[in-house]
């Protein structure tokens, strides 16, 4: 399976510097090891657009396959989140797109 996510600009560098390698997420898209995420850098911040700013993309993104997920609740996680630990395959950077 295939995950497109949303990722701002902060969490998303880190990740493509290669200093990150595990995402914190809301499991509600039944993520599984050896499943692909595809992260796609977003201009703005998820606070940003939920006070309106547009949905745009910058064009750089990230695919990684899940090697490793920590279900919550486990070790404070709260329940309906998981820990995907992630290994970087491919980056890409772009011209900025929109949504």
């Amino acid at each position: 399976m295939v995950h497109e996510l949303k990722s701002d600009s902060y969490g998303f560098q880190a990740v493509f510097a290669g200093d990150k390698t595990q995402e914190l997420r809301c499991n509600d898209r039944d993520y599984h090891v050896m499943d692909w995420v595809i992260l796609k850098e977003t201009k703005w911040s998820g606070d940003e657009m939920k006070a309106g700013w547009p949905l745009v993309y910058t064009g750089r993104a990230i695919a990684a396959l899940v090697t490793h997920i920590l279900y919550g609740p486990m070790y404070s996680l709260p329940a309906g989140w998981v820990i995907l630990s992630l290994k970087v395959l491919y980056r890409t950077t772009a011209l900025e797109s929109r949504a």
